[in-house]
């Protein structure tokens, strides 16, 4: 097998966001991922965190959960 990348894994929760962000209502959308991710995600990754907050019109939390699997991630969409 292969080792999915940390930033493979922001690309999967930003493609899967948007996909889901057609079906689903809400405002805000809480984002649980491993302390790595997370760090990615509010750092490198800003940008695209911030340009799908906009194509979406939904704000984002980022939660580090430490011990969670760092392929997993939990999307919660909140009103």
């Amino acid at each position: 097998g292969f080792v999915k990348s940390r930033r493979t894994v922001c690309h999967e929760i930003f493609r899967k966001i948007g996909r889901d962000a057609r079906k689903i209502g809400g405002s805000h959308v809480t984002i649980k991922v491993h302390p790595h991710i997370a760090d990615l995600l509010l750092n490198e990754e800003s940008y695209n965190v911030e340009q799908l907050e906009q194509r979406t019109g939904r704000r984002f939390t980022i939660i580090p959960v430490p011990d969670m699997h760092i392929k997993r991630y939990d999307i919660i969409w909140n009103e």
